[in-house]
C-alpha cells in the first residue's frame, strides 16, 4: 500500500526467474551398487601414489545388471624390454646342425584366469582376456623363433596349434587327469624335427595328484637323437615332497628306447 497523496509508481516490474535447477556432481562410472553374482575389490597405497588402474579393480564376469562395466586398457609395458634374461656362459653362438634352441612356459589356463581373478588384481583385466594372451604368446615365440616349444598349463590347445602351424610347427596335447581341462602341449618346427616316439606319464597312477608329464624321443636333422621332457609340476609350495616324488617319476618312470 502507497502512502496518501503519492502517485504510483510507473516503473516496470522486475520479472522473477525460476529458480535453477540444484547441481549434483556428475555420477562416477564403475561406482553404482553392486549387483548379485559381482564383487568389486579396492587397493590403494599409503600415499595414494598408485596408478588408479593399479587400485581399483571392478569384476564381473556375468555382465550382471546395476554394474557399470567400463572396459579399459591399461599402458602395457615393453613385452620383451622389461625381463632380465640369464645367458648362459656355456652357450655356443656356432651354426652346428647338432644344436637346437628349446622354450618353456606356464601360460596359465585361461579357465584359471577366468575363475581365480583374486590371484591377478594387479593385472588389468583386459589384459587377462585370452584372445589379448593369445596373441601375444604367439608373438613372443616368434620372436624367440625356438626349434622346440613346451607349454604348460595350456587349455586351449587347437587356439595355440593353429597360429603355430601357420610358423612351421607340430604339435602334441595330453589333457590332465580328472576334473582339469588344461595340459602339457610340446611343438616343434617339422623342417629340423622328426618325432620318433612319444609318451606320457599319469602321475595319478603314482598317487602324485593329477599332473602329467610328456616324454618324446625327436631325430634331429636326420642324424642325432635325443629325450625331451615336459611337465608341470604340483603348484603347492607346502608339498614339496610331491613336487620331488614327481620329478623323479618323470626321470626315472618310463624308460624309452
Amino acid at each position: 500500500m502507497s502512502r496518501r497523496g503519492a502517485m504510483p509508481s510507473t516503473a516496470p516490474r522486475a520479472r522473477l526467474s525460476p529458480p535453477a535447477p540444484a547441481s549434483h556432481p556428475p555420477r562416477k562410472r564403475g561406482r553404482s551398487p553392486s549387483a548379485p553374482g559381482s564383487t568389486a575389490s579396492w587397493r590403494a597405497s599409503a600415499e595414494n601414489t598408485v596408478p588408479l588402474y593399479h587400485r581399483r579393480r571392478w569384476h564381473n564376469p556375468e555382465r550382471a545388471p546395476g554394474r557399470v562395466w567400463q572396459r579399459f586398457r591399461a599402458p602395457q609395458p615393453a613385452l620383451l624390454s622389461s625381463r632380465l634374461w640369464i645367458c648362459s656362459e656355456d652357450a655356443s653362438t656356432s651354426s652346428s646342425g647338432d644344436a637346437c634352441t628349446i622354450m618353456s612356459y606356464n601360460i596359465l589356463a585361461d579357465y584359471n584366469a577366468r575363475n581365480h581373478p583374486d590371484l591377478y588384481l594387479d593385472a588389468p583385466w583386459d589384459a587377462m582376456r585370452w584372445d589379448s594372451r593369445r596373441r601375444l604368446i604367439i608373438r613372443e615365440i616368434r620372436h624367440w623363433d625356438p626349434d622346440v616349444v613346451c607349454l604348460q598349463e595350456v587349455d586351449r590347445f587347437q587356439d595355440i596349434a593353429a597360429g603355430m602351424k601357420s610358423r612351421g610347427y607340430e604339435g602334441i596335447f595330453q589333457r590332465r587327469t580328472g576334473d582339469t581341462r588344461d595340459g602339457c602341449a610340446i611343438f616343434w618346427k617339422s623342417k629340423q624335427l622328426h618325432l620318433v616316439e612319444e609318451d606320457s606319464i599319469d602321475f595319478s597312477e603314482f598317487n602324485l595328484r593329477n599332473n602329467v608329464a610328456q616324454i618324446c624321443v625327436f631325430e634331429l636333422n636326420g642324424t642325432h637323437k635325443f629325450v625331451l621332457g615336459n611337465i608341470h609340476v604340483l603348484f603347492n609350495p607346502k608339498r614339496g615332497d610331491v613336487k620331488l616324488g614327481q620329478v623323479l617319476v618323470d626321470n626315472e618312470g618310463r624308460v624309452m628306447p
